[in-house]
């Protein structure tokens, strides 16, 4: 038995069943399809047995993305309330043709030598405890697209 492929998507783009290998093979890597960024492609998998007979397909959609977040601003706001609470919202900082997860970090070193604490989100806003008020501090926020491409900003908190 062999895995086929098959990849279709937006103004008419089809690529014939391709064969996947026939040693067992669970990937594949296609290479110069063309694709474009900022469109969404149904992949199809369907198996062949050495009789020739042909199962369902399966499919998923993927959409193409290959540019990294952009930075649309750079401020973030942050709120201490004692004794140990800090609030933090950069909303409207980054922008990207998918979802974002951000991955924050808090340390009182430029740079992130030393995180203290290190979170990942999905929304803008966020609220930490454990926060020493009496030290300057510094967050990262990293933004990462759906593709895994990412940008970072470094910000000093006011103590």
């Amino acid at each position: 038995m062999y895995p086929q492929i098959s990849i279709s998507g937006p103004n008419n783009y089809t690529h014939t069943w391709l064969s996947a290998g026939y040693n067992g093979e669970t990937s594949a890597t296609l290479s110069g399809l063309g694709l474009e960024s900022h469109q969404t492609y149904s992949v199809f998998c369907r198996a062949v047995n050495m009789g020739g007979l042909v199962s369902n397909a399966i499919w998923t959609n993927v959409t193409i993305e290959t540019e990294q977040p952009m930075i649309n601003g750079f401020s973030v706001v942050s709120q201490w309330q004692p004794p140990d609470i800090l609030h933090l919202d950069w909303t409207g900082n980054f922008f990207s043709q998918s979802a974002l997860v951000y991955e924050v970090s808090l340390g009182t070193v430029r740079g992130g030598s030393d995180v203290m604490q290190w979170m990942e989100t999905t929304e803008t806003t966020m609220t930490v405890t454990g926060v020493d008020h009496s030290r300057a501090h510094y967050v990262i926020i990293t933004a990462v697209n759906r593709a895994g491409l990412y940008v970072s900003q470094v910000h000093r908190l006011a103590v």
